[in-house]
């Protein structure tokens, strides 16, 4: 089965899974105001709410496209947006975003679509990692060819040489390299070819210093280091089982490092980007003074005990996510994906799960079914940014700049 941290690897995939992109509005809350809705490919299927109004199934902009636009005439401003998306019929994901239009006028559900393609590497002594867009894959002999799926658009390529050192002794350092950048990811993608024996030297990037990573806090301990480059890719650097990372001086402008952390039970993780513009020195997380989530319940239809309070060296609270994961058939993933912002609970800690099963075009195997296993997780979003650019189109680690804290509850029950 699917957990429900398993497809962008940090946590509340309603932030990130669901590919959620929130713009602020000013104004007065109380004027009706237009949101607009722009889908994925594979969305098929899209309902509104205004207010506390029924869910209604609605229409694009213009037939057969990708844009809806809503209006908003609820007093408080609290709307809703749902969709179902349908990854190789294997998967399916059912959306639900309930906002306030002070908070958002715009948003994306759905993630890109993804695109093969092949990347041939030679002439490294011992392995090598590639990595294109949020995917990656190892090379333990040389020359080697991967496939690695892309988000399509302009995405940067990185091949990273690695030897075995002599310190940290049971680690593999980086020893060099090679970054090509904005590769038009497509239908037509080239074969993209890396000769690390004789790189283009304005691909080349060899120095590489090590740092610490220190996490500390309750119960089991992990931490990672990345480099997200200006076009959306992500550089493993190291881990907390290794215990340090390593980074090059071939950063550009756009660039940026996110260092994560996660320690539990109780389950709490921190994210935190920082600019390539210094050295980022060792890492430290004291995950200790995370405040944890405690005392939510969850049933097929109900969560409640949506009350947190952030500790005083957090961020402000903006967001509660929920995921439910079911296995429904054989091989088959139905995953639900709740993003419920602050404002819109406006002090309530009990939220009732939509029920779609009566509007049209809503397919019952799309529903969440009793007798079988719901794997459930209640997530805070505690960040130093607004909803509006926290909730971006590809998650929270693609935000320059961006701390968040979370603390999570999971829940394992048969309906």
């Amino acid at each position: 089965m699917t957990s429900p941290t398993t497809r962008t690897g940090w946590c509340a995939g309603c932030l990130a899974a669901a590919g959620l992109l929130l713009a602020a509005c000013g104004g007065d809350k109380q004027r009706v105001s237009s949101v607009t809705i722009t889908v994925a490919d594979h969305v098929g299927w899209v309902a509104f709410q205004d207010g506390a109004a029924p869910w209604a199934l609605i229409q694009p902009d213009q037939a057969g496209g990708l844009v809806y636009t809503r209006k908003v005439t609820d007093a408080s401003g609290r709307f809703g947006v749902a969709g179902v998306h349908i990854e190789s019929g294997i998967r399916r994901d059912v959306t639900v975003i309930q906002g306030t239009v002070a908070e958002a006028t715009a948003m994306q559900v759905g993630w890109d679509a993804e695109t093969p393609v092949i990347v041939q590497a030679s002439n490294f002594p011992a392995s090598a990692w590639v990595f294109l867009s949020g995917s990656d894959a190892r090379l333990d002999s040389a020359p080697g060819t991967v496939v690695p799926l892309c988000d399509d658009g302009n995405r940067d390529l990185v091949v990273m040489q690695v030897a075995l050192p002599t310190w940290p002794s049971a680690s593999n350092l980086p020893s060099k390299a090679v970054v090509r950048r904005g590769i038009a990811v497509g239908p037509t993608t080239p074969t993209q070819t890396v000769d690390l024996g004789s790189p283009n030297p304005a691909e080349l990037v060899d120095l590489f210093a090590v740092h610490a990573l220190l996490p500390s806090g309750p119960g089991t301990l992990s931490a990672d280091a990345s480099l997200v480059t200006a076009n959306h890719t992500v550089v493993r650097l190291g881990d907390a089982s290794q215990g340090w990372f390593a980074f090059g001086e071939g950063t550009a402008p756009g660039d940026f490092y996110s260092f994560q952390a996660v320690a539990g039970p109780p389950l709490v993780r921190t994210l935190r980007n920082t600019s390539t513009a210094a050295d980022p020195g060792d890492q430290s997380f004291a995950l200790g003074d995370i405040a944890p989530l405690a005392g939510t319940s969850m049933t097929l239809h109900q969560v409640g005990g949506l009350q947190y309070a952030p500790s005083a060296s957090s961020p402000p609270l903006r967001v509660f996510s929920i995921e439910m994961v079911q296995e429904a058939a054989p091989s088959t993933d139905l995953h639900w994906q709740m993003m419920l912002t602050v404002a819109w609970l406006s002090g309530a800690t009990d939220y009732a799960r939509p029920d779609f099963t009566g509007l049209p075009g809503f397919n019952p195997a799309w529903e969440l079914q009793p007798g079988i296993e719901v794997q459930g997780l209640v997530a805070t979003f505690a960040a130093t940014e607004s909803v509006s650019t926290i909730a971006t189109g590809r998650g929270p680690e693609y935000v320059p700049g961006l701390r968040v804290d979370q603390a999570m509850e999971s829940h394992t029950f048969v309906p």
